[in-house]
Protein backbone atom coordinates (compact mmCIF):
# COMPACT_ATOMS: atom_id res chain seq x y z
CA UNK A 1 0.00 0.00 0.00
CA UNK A 2 1.33 3.40 -0.93
CA UNK A 3 1.05 6.21 1.57
CA UNK A 4 1.87 9.79 0.80
CA UNK A 5 3.77 11.68 3.45
CA UNK A 6 3.99 15.47 3.08
CA UNK A 7 7.33 16.98 4.08
CA UNK A 8 8.73 20.46 3.88
CA UNK A 9 12.12 20.59 2.17
CA UNK A 10 14.90 21.49 4.57
CA UNK A 11 17.13 19.98 7.18
CA UNK A 12 14.25 18.20 8.93
CA UNK A 13 13.08 16.72 5.63
CA UNK A 14 16.57 15.56 4.71
CA UNK A 15 17.01 14.07 8.17
CA UNK A 16 13.76 12.13 7.85
CA UNK A 17 14.69 11.00 4.35
CA UNK A 18 18.13 9.92 5.51
CA UNK A 19 16.63 8.00 8.43
CA UNK A 20 14.42 5.93 6.14
CA UNK A 21 16.18 3.37 3.94
CA UNK A 22 15.95 4.09 0.23
CA UNK A 23 13.72 1.82 -1.82
CA UNK A 24 15.63 -1.04 -3.45
CA UNK A 25 14.98 0.24 -6.97
CA UNK A 26 16.48 3.66 -6.20
CA UNK A 27 20.16 3.62 -7.19
CA UNK A 28 22.86 5.55 -5.37
CA UNK A 29 23.05 8.03 -8.27
CA UNK A 30 19.26 8.51 -8.22
CA UNK A 31 19.45 9.14 -4.48
CA UNK A 32 22.14 11.80 -5.02
CA UNK A 33 20.02 13.47 -7.73
CA UNK A 34 17.02 13.41 -5.36
CA UNK A 35 19.00 15.07 -2.54
CA UNK A 36 20.45 17.74 -4.84
CA UNK A 37 17.04 18.53 -6.36
CA UNK A 38 15.44 18.76 -2.90
CA UNK A 39 18.14 21.18 -1.75
CA UNK A 40 17.71 23.36 -4.85
CA UNK A 41 13.93 23.28 -4.46
CA UNK A 42 14.25 24.62 -0.91
CA UNK A 43 16.34 27.53 -2.20
CA UNK A 44 13.51 28.56 -4.54
CA UNK A 45 10.71 28.24 -1.98
CA UNK A 46 11.44 27.42 1.67
CA UNK A 47 7.72 26.83 2.31
CA UNK A 48 7.37 24.25 -0.46
CA UNK A 49 5.69 20.96 0.39
CA UNK A 50 6.77 17.62 -1.03
CA UNK A 51 4.65 14.46 -0.85
CA UNK A 52 6.64 11.22 -0.84
CA UNK A 53 5.68 7.71 -1.87
CA UNK A 54 6.60 5.49 1.09
CA UNK A 55 7.34 2.51 -1.17
CA UNK A 56 9.61 4.12 -3.78
CA UNK A 57 10.95 7.04 -1.73
CA UNK A 58 10.27 9.34 -4.68
CA UNK A 59 8.10 12.45 -4.69
CA UNK A 60 4.52 12.14 -5.87
CA UNK A 61 3.65 15.81 -5.60
CA UNK A 62 5.02 19.27 -4.90
CA UNK A 63 3.23 22.48 -3.92
CA UNK A 64 5.01 25.82 -3.90
CA UNK A 65 5.94 28.87 -5.94
CA UNK A 66 8.86 28.19 -8.26
CA UNK A 67 9.81 30.97 -10.66
CA UNK A 68 11.79 29.36 -13.47
CA UNK A 69 14.59 31.26 -15.24
CA UNK A 70 13.64 31.94 -18.85
CA UNK A 71 16.00 32.52 -21.75
CA UNK A 72 15.90 36.12 -23.06
CA UNK A 73 14.08 35.04 -26.23
CA UNK A 74 11.19 33.69 -24.13
CA UNK A 75 10.30 37.15 -22.77
CA UNK A 76 8.37 37.99 -25.94
CA UNK A 77 6.36 34.74 -25.91
CA UNK A 78 2.72 34.62 -24.77
CA UNK A 79 2.15 33.61 -21.14
CA UNK A 80 0.86 30.16 -22.13
CA UNK A 81 4.07 29.39 -24.03
CA UNK A 82 6.18 30.59 -21.10
CA UNK A 83 4.11 28.34 -18.81
CA UNK A 84 4.84 25.35 -21.06
CA UNK A 85 8.54 26.20 -21.05
CA UNK A 86 8.54 26.65 -17.25
CA UNK A 87 6.93 23.22 -16.85
CA UNK A 88 9.62 21.50 -18.92
CA UNK A 89 12.43 23.46 -17.26
CA UNK A 90 11.05 22.50 -13.82
CA UNK A 91 10.83 18.78 -14.67
CA UNK A 92 14.33 18.88 -16.16
CA UNK A 93 15.82 20.67 -13.15
CA UNK A 94 13.91 18.87 -10.38
CA UNK A 95 13.09 15.58 -12.12
CA UNK A 96 15.38 13.73 -9.71
CA UNK A 97 12.67 14.12 -7.05
CA UNK A 98 10.30 12.07 -9.20
CA UNK A 99 12.79 9.68 -10.80
CA UNK A 100 12.68 11.61 -14.11
CA UNK A 101 16.22 11.85 -15.54
CA UNK A 102 15.57 14.96 -17.64
CA UNK A 103 13.55 16.66 -20.36
CA UNK A 104 14.66 14.14 -22.99
CA UNK A 105 12.25 11.47 -21.64
CA UNK A 106 9.20 13.79 -21.69
CA UNK A 107 6.44 13.75 -24.30
CA UNK A 108 3.62 16.32 -24.08
CA UNK A 109 0.13 14.85 -23.63
CA UNK A 110 -2.22 17.77 -22.97
CA UNK A 111 -2.68 21.33 -21.75
CA UNK A 112 -5.77 22.40 -19.79
CA UNK A 113 -6.29 26.09 -18.98
CA UNK A 114 -7.66 26.81 -15.52
CA UNK A 115 -8.03 30.55 -14.96
CA UNK A 116 -4.62 32.17 -15.44
CA UNK A 117 -2.85 28.86 -14.86
CA UNK A 118 -2.46 25.92 -17.21
CA UNK A 119 -2.19 22.25 -16.23
CA UNK A 120 0.22 20.42 -18.52
CA UNK A 121 0.48 16.63 -18.72
CA UNK A 122 3.68 14.93 -19.82
CA UNK A 123 4.47 11.27 -20.30
CA UNK A 124 7.91 10.22 -19.06
CA UNK A 125 9.29 6.93 -20.40
CA UNK A 126 11.58 5.34 -17.84
CA UNK A 127 12.96 2.06 -19.12
CA UNK A 128 10.03 -0.33 -19.35
CA UNK A 129 7.65 1.84 -17.31
CA UNK A 130 5.88 5.11 -17.98
CA UNK A 131 4.76 7.79 -15.54
CA UNK A 132 2.58 10.82 -16.11
CA UNK A 133 3.64 14.20 -14.74
CA UNK A 134 0.97 16.89 -14.28
CA UNK A 135 2.39 20.41 -13.88
CA UNK A 136 0.42 23.58 -13.10
CA UNK A 137 2.15 26.76 -14.24
CA UNK A 138 1.23 30.43 -14.52
CA UNK A 139 3.52 32.07 -17.08
CA UNK A 140 7.06 31.42 -15.79
CA UNK A 141 6.01 30.16 -12.33
CA UNK A 142 5.32 26.50 -11.50
CA UNK A 143 2.85 26.00 -8.64
CA UNK A 144 1.95 22.32 -8.43
CA UNK A 145 3.26 18.99 -9.69
CA UNK A 146 1.49 15.64 -9.39
CA UNK A 147 2.90 12.30 -10.53
CA UNK A 148 0.91 9.22 -11.58
CA UNK A 149 2.76 5.91 -11.47
CA UNK A 150 1.38 2.63 -12.78
CA UNK A 151 0.26 0.22 -10.04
Amino acid sequence: MTTRTPVSPGSAARASLAAEPAAPQMSHMAHLRFDRALSELQQLDQRARVALDSESGLATGIDGTFKMPMPPAACSLPGSDRAAAASVIFLDRFGGLFGIPGWHVLSPLSASPLGRSIWFAFEAKLGDSTITAHVCADEDTVKYVRIERPD
